[in-house]
């Protein structure tokens, strides 16, 4: 990537001018090599989003006229089963600081992330993670500061971008791409209002909706997401908005001019703007990327349906010739001779919807009706078996809609058909909860960067009662004179592997009390084992419980009377020593 020039505002205007013709012609072929690294995946994006829409019969597979087109869409079946899967569990999350002295922060940053992914609906974000790891191969997600939010106090938003839409550096790690672009369709009126120095400048856009090659180039590829407008068809006015993320190499003595990057938004061939990255963050900035395994190192990994949409195929086929078959069968056959019925009494016997079959043979005056037979069992066993093929290759189990497989009673079995039932899903679990993690650690840089001296958020807990958190600066961060960024870096947020799998938290709760019923663990040992919500108050009635059994244990009522004092029974053997570390 050769140099730009510098910003553009710090130019004067004659050579401004210049400097912006060469960023929009830089920024045009950016936009051709993105659009042909990926160019080759459109065709196969366009043909799985419409089978998962149960777009699946076209000119390429059409039957003739008369016959059966059935659509069994279990793709779309599969991906929401799998999205179940990984959001049935809340994550477990924490903000976790490099010095004693900031534990207490943490305790409040940790809330306060948690405050902002319940605000801007995480969960219901990352199932629109899995559709598009599922039908894109890649996710994006922005996390961003808008500080025209509440009312011009600025919230933190968090907004999953369709991939269609970006236009980045073929590499498969993000941290690694030279740039980022992001192409959206927006009402003029919103460009001249987030740009008013130069918005003005913008003029509507011909063609709207429309993908193209580069930033005013021809017109490419036309993308689902945004209209599909031609010149004249939309009465509102809206212009193409690309914004660029750029990892400008250029240098200020020995240092990077821009060391996490450079924004430069353009519209209609305008500059509205071009400027350092605003964030504290490290490159790539507000971008997350969600993506499957790849073989490559390639920015657009395949797509998991990809390999399904065959089979899909084929399961349609197999069931429309089925229903073929029964109504054939049911329908059977009419055999005349051509003169046999007036043109009236004809037109009566194939009113009958679906039409009845005639056969016409040479003349003998004849009409008679003949069963054709029976459905081929054969044809039922293809159609459960294409079904059951297309589950088990997408990694789906009887135990993973919740039936027990036919001959498994034991607990222990079924348990292990869980466990291995989710060990495909299992690796998307870990991309999404390292997602997740990047996701935590952008909210709290924006937190730290762009929250006030005094912040309050809610926290809706488990129970349903309101939380409320309270941001106080001064006191949180006493005795420590680092600035923004420095401080940032005294924190990470960390989402406990698997936590996103209901099965592996059920396996942690059930090894945690084996172990508390055995002797082995005590009841506050349990409970650190295990993710429970409000830990730090069970803790305080504990330690109350804790000390009642430990005084009417020594006061000489024994075990009877320890067990009285807690509610119930204990493990037995363990006696006042034990009672005594428990006070401690």
């Amino acid at each position: 990537m050769s140099d730009l020039p510098p910003l553009l505002d710090s130019l004067e205007e004659e050579e401004r001018l210049r400097a912006e013709s060469f960023i929009v012609s830089f920024l045009e072929s950016l936009a051709s090599e993105a659009d042909l690294a990926k160019s080759e995946r459109y065709a196969e994006w366009e043909r799985n989003l419409d089978f998962v829409e149960g777009k699946q019969w076209n000119a390429s597979n059409e039957r003739p006229a008369g016959l059966a087109r059935v659509t069994i869409n279990s793709l779309w079946r599969l991906i929401r089963q799998e999205a179940a899967l990984l959001t049935d569990a809340k994550p477990t999350v924490k903000v976790i600081a490099r010095n004693s002295k900031l534990f207490a922060a943490a305790n409040t940053l940790n809330k306060l992330v948690q405050a902002v992914f319940q605000r801007e609906h995480v969960d219901l974000l990352i199932v629109r993670v899995v559709f598009d790891l599922a039908i894109f191969g890649v996710s994006f997600v922005k996390v961003y500061w808008d500080p025209a939010e509440s009312g011009g106090q600025g919230e933190i938003k968090i907004r999953r971008i369709d991939p269609r839409t970006i236009l980045v550096d073929d590499v498969y790690r993000l941290e690694e791409a030279q740039y980022i672009g992001h192409f959206t369709d927006v009402p003029l009126v919103d460009v001249r209002r987030r740009f008013p120095a130069r918005g003005h400048l913008v003029q509507a856009s011909t063609r709207p909706g429309v993908l193209k090659g580069g930033v005013g180039q021809a017109p490419g590829v036309k993308y689902r997401g945004t209209r599909n407008t031609t010149v004249g068809s939309s009465a509102i006015a809206r212009a193409d908005l690309y914004e660029w993320w750029i990892r400008d190499p250029s240098l200020e003595g020995d240092e990077l001019r821009y060391p996490r990057g450079r924004l430069i938004t353009v519209s209609g061939g305008v500059v509205l703007q071009d400027t350092s990255s605003p964030y504290i963050l490290q490159w790539p900035g507000p971008w997350v990327k969600f993506s499957l395994p790849s073989p490559q190192d390639t920015a657009w990994p395949p797509p998991a349906i990809s390999h399904l949409v065959d089979i899909q195929h084929y399961l349609n086929l197999a069931v429309s010739n089925i229903l073929d078959q029964v109504r054939f069968v049911t329908q059977g056959v009419w055999i005349s001779d051509a003169d046999a019925l007036m043109p009236e009494s004809r037109k009566k016997l194939m009113t009958p919807i679906p039409p009845a079959t005639l056969i016409e043979k040479a003349p003998g005056k004849e009409l008679r009706w003949e069963r054709l037979g029976d459905v081929s069992p054969t044809a039922l066993a293809l159609m459960n078996n294409l079904n059951q093929f297309l589950d088990f290759v997408y990694g789906m189990m009887d135990v993973s809609y919740g039936r027990v497989p036919r001959g498994v009673v034991a607990g222990a079995a079924l348990e292990q058909l869980q466990l291995t039932a989710q060990s495909i899903v299992r690796l998307n679990a870990r991309e999404i909860e390292r997602g997740l993690t990047e996701i935590g650690q952008r909210v709290l840089g924006l937190i730290l960067q762009f929250y006030p001296e005094e912040r309050v958020e809610a926290l809706l807990g488990p129970g349903g009662d309101l939380e409320t958190i309270e941001f106080r600066r001064s006191e949180l961060f006493e005795g420590f004179d680092e600035d923004v960024e420095e401080l940032y870096y005294q924190f990470k947020f960390v989402v406990r592997p698997d936590s996103t799998l209901s099965m592996s938290r059920e396996k942690e709760y059930a090894a945690a009390m084996a172990l508390y019923g055995a002797g082995l663990l005590d009841r506050r040992a349990a409970l650190e084992l295990i993710d429970i919500p409000n830990k730090e108050q069970v803790f305080e009635r504990l330690k109350e419980m804790e000390q009642m059994e430990a005084m009417a244990a020594l006061s000489g009522g024994g075990v009877e009377a320890m067990e009285t004092a807690s509610g119930g029974p204990r493990p037995r053997g363990r006696g006042v020593e034990v009672l005594k570390k428990l006070i401690k």
